[in-house]
């Protein structure tokens, strides 16, 4: 029964929109009222047949334990009496890769397009490799959603299968999207980890050329697969061949896991990075020791050590501009010690006889000036020794040659 927009079912999911719908049932989109979060519930259209019921509600218990950062959490699983069954999961924002496609109009970028197939690949080996491992079943463009932070999640798992030995799929389980579903999906052939391998190298393949590969039971009698690279030349030849064991239509012949399947991914990205620093080992480069032309000198100047006798020279040089610099310093200290003694003579006059006036400008003292001091003189040196203190001729002596007077005693 098909659900419509505001629909509230459960007494808990009011449903937005649909996302999509096949022939076994539909995505949509759904509001949790308890949680207040989106989400997506998957509605199965085969809830009336009991196995496929059965089926549904055994897988629903086994996807709500999973764990993995590259698949969606499924929350909830209840069945509708009259109405339907439904598989709640967590509902992811983005981009799937159609859209992207067609947002970019060519093909995806090679090295963009090898990190998100890493990350589904791991998540496939997580899932291949529970106990009871699980086959996806509907890998396809449309059900790799990348996020607005670039990462790669793989949803849609209303049709996964839980893998029981030695017993076909059942047909509430079966369902194809030509193009990308392995020949085996179609009939009643076992289906193993190979077949999700088939549709992640088909999903690839659209993603990396732009073109839907051709239906797998159709290549089974006249394959006309086109080499991805005739289709996208920048392509790298390893990837291309990566890509096409992966749709090899002999199960046997593909990779045999999701972890072998990566790891050829791995090891033909590194090949591709060493070629592209590799030297061509056919014609070694020569090294070229020659001085490039915008530094290069003549001959007779390439050698940078000087001759002997330059060398002498350029020590005595060295000697003689320190022996003047020495000069120099005696100099300018002999200079700085007399103007020292020059400024502690005139602090002196000033403190004995209250004033300073030089006669440096050459003007000859007065006669009269000259006589007194004569006369001073004179008198001082007839006087006793003891009759005055010393330090008055001294003072005299040392003071009176600068002074244009002679001071009165």
């Amino acid at each position: 029964m098909a659900l419509t927009a505001d629909q509230v079912i459960n007494h808990r999911y009011r449903i937005v929109e649909l996302l999509g719908q096949g022939g076994f049932g539909a995505v949509y989109r759904a509001w949790d009222m308890n949680l207040n979060i989106a989400v997506a519930i998957k509605e199965n259209f085969m809830a009336d047949d009991p196995s496929s019921s059965r089926q549904f509600a055994r897988e629903a218990n086994i996807l709500a334990s999973l764990r993995h950062p590259n698949l969606p959490k499924v929350t909830d699983h209840f069945v509708i009496p009259e109405q339907g069954q439904y598989l709640v999961m967590e509902y992811i924002e983005g981009e799937d890769l159609v859209e992207k496609l067609e947002k970019s109009g060519q093909p995806l970028p090679e090295d963009q397009t090898l990190l998100w197939f890493d990350q589904i690949l791991n998540a496939l080996e997580y899932l291949h490799t529970q106990p009871t491992p699980i086959i996806h079943r509907d890998i396809k463009p449309e059900n790799i959603r990348i996020t607005p932070r670039g990462q790669a999640i793989l949803v849609d798992f209303g049709i996964a299968k839980v893998t029981e030995t030695d017993k076909k799929t059942t047909l509430g389980a079966r369902a194809v999207t030509p193009g990308y579903s392995p020949f085996e999906q179609y009939g009643q052939a076992p289906t193993d980890a190979r077949s999700d391998i088939y549709a992640v190298g088909a999903t690839m393949y659209m993603v990396l050329t732009g073109q839907t590969p051709p239906e797998s039971i159709q290549r089974m009698v006249d394959d006309p697969l086109k080499p991805p690279r005739l289709l996208n030349p920048a392509l790298s030849p390893q990837i291309e061949q990566v890509v096409l064991r992966a749709l090899e239509i002999d199960p046997r012949n593909r990779w045999q896991s999701a972890a072998d399947f990566r790891a050829a991914l791995k090891e033909s990205t590194d090949n591709k990075m060493v070629q592209l620093f590799q030297f061509d080992q056919s014609s070694p480069p020569s090294v070229d020791h020659t001085i490039p032309p915008t530094v290069q000198v003549p001959l007779s100047k390439q050698d940078s050590r000087p001759a002997k006798g330059e060398r002498m020279k350029e020590t005595k040089q060295l000697e003689g501009d320190k022996s003047q610099k020495t000069l120099w310093l005696i100099i300018l200290g002999v200079g700085a010690t007399c103007m020292i003694g020059l400024a502690a003579l005139i602090v002196l006059s000033i403190v004995y006889f209250g004033s300073f006036k030089p006669n440096i400008l050459g003007m000859k003292a007065s006669p009269t000036a000259a006589a007194s001091a004569i006369t001073t003189l004179e008198s001082y040196a007839t006087q006793s020794i003891t009759s005055k203190p010393i330090g008055a001729p001294l003072k005299v002596g040392l003071l009176a040659p600068l002074s244009g007077a002679v001071p009165t005693f």
